[in-house]
């Protein structure tokens, strides 16, 4: 159990590791949540995120991928497990 008060812990980086610890470091004055290096963790994945949805604009996703064709000569030969 934590020997800190709720209101100290109000004024902690409220990010938590998968684990389910928090981080224990006290918030940035610039950000309502996290710490320095986890706002700027989360700044730098909305960066990520908008530049991707940038660039997909000018690269459109295909409906379906490209169908892989079968050579004729592919179908008349016996599976390899049969031959052994």
């Amino acid at each position: 159990m934590s020997s800190l008060s709720p209101k100290d812990r109000a004024s902690l980086c409220s990010f938590t590791f998968s684990d389910g610890r928090r981080c224990c470091t006290p918030r940035f004055a610039n950000h309502p949540r996290f710490c320095p290096y986890h706002a700027q963790k989360e700044a730098r994945a909305r960066a990520a995120q908008k530049l991707g949805k940038d660039l997909a604009y000018f690269f459109p996703a295909t409906s379906s991928p490209p169908a892989i064709s079968v050579p004729p000569w592919a179908a008349l030969s016996p599976p390899l497990s049969a031959a052994m």
